[in-house]
């Protein structure tokens, strides 16, 4: 829209005094135009913001769908924290409808792929695996400089609740079957029995988006006696595994974790 200002002829035979007026009221008007455009833009803005913003009443709904198809070319597809929806099923991780075969890696919070790989390594496991040189249903990811997988992690808990989660070792698991293995003891020379959970995965649909569900599952107690642990569902994916504890017979507790 387009707006026009127009300007009155002065007199010669106006006073000093309304030439004043006039001026002032010439610029009073420039700055209300100026106000009503900047106005204006701000509400377009703010209109254009809403249209284009996800609809937040559906989880599905405000889910970018990847490309499968370029997912299944490339052999894996690399999602994180960013594309998570949280529900209290678990985190859900949309993928699309990619292959059975095609893996997907679950990155970590700064972005950086499970135990430190870098893509182009990522790629290369992938081209093996495609090739029938890696032919177990499993692969440990070597430790780079920054992580340090295979490591027994200490832990700690309450009895009021799951502690937070500890980060163990990262793996890739390359067909359905593949599972990832826990342990756990509890201190040395106490009384403690405490319980443990490990972080697996499987496939599954949130709403009308397929993709990867993460899930804590239950594993076996640990006591003075033995150690509780337990397999856990893994799948097609690349990702660090977590443990987390609660004490079942004290107030406080803790002990040694592995994984893988």
């Amino acid at each position: 829209m387009r707006t026009t200002i127009h300007e009155e002829g002065r007199s010669c035979c106006r006073t000093e005094h309304t030439e004043r007026f006039t001026a002032m009221n010439k610029t009073g008007k420039k700055f209300a135009l100026l106000a009503v455009g900047v106005l204006t833009l701000s509400l377009a803005g703010t209109e254009m913001a809403y249209a284009d913003s996800p609809d937040q009443t559906s989880a599905s709904s405000a889910t970018t769908v990847p490309d499968a198809a370029a997912a299944d070319a490339a052999g894996y597809i690399i999602v994180g924290p960013s594309d998570a929806v949280e529900t209290d099923h678990g985190t859900f991780y949309p993928t699309g409808n990619i292959s059975p075969d095609t893996l997907v890696v679950i990155a970590e919070a700064d972005g950086s792929l499970p135990g430190g790989i870098t893509e182009s390594e990522l790629q290369t496991y992938v081209a093996e695996r495609r090739a029938g040189v890696e032919e177990s249903s499993t692969t440990e990811i070597a430790p780079s400089d920054t992580v340090t997988p295979f490591l027994t992690s200490s832990y700690s808990a309450t009895s009021t609740g799951w502690s937070g989660a500890y980060t163990g070792g990262s793996l890739i698991g390359w067909d359905s079957s593949a599972t990832a293995y826990y342990s756990f003891t509890v201190g040395v020379g106490t009384s403690q029995v405490n319980a443990g959970q490990g972080l697996g995965y499987y496939v599954g649909y949130n709403g009308s988006s397929f993709g990867t569900w993460s899930a804590w599952y239950g594993l076996t107690s640990a006591a003075q006696n033995y150690t509780g642990g337990g397999s856990v569902p893994w799948g097609n994916v690349a990702a660090t595994t977590k443990f987390r504890a609660k004490c079942a017979a004290s107030t406080l507790c803790y002990g040694d974790f592995t994984a893988p």
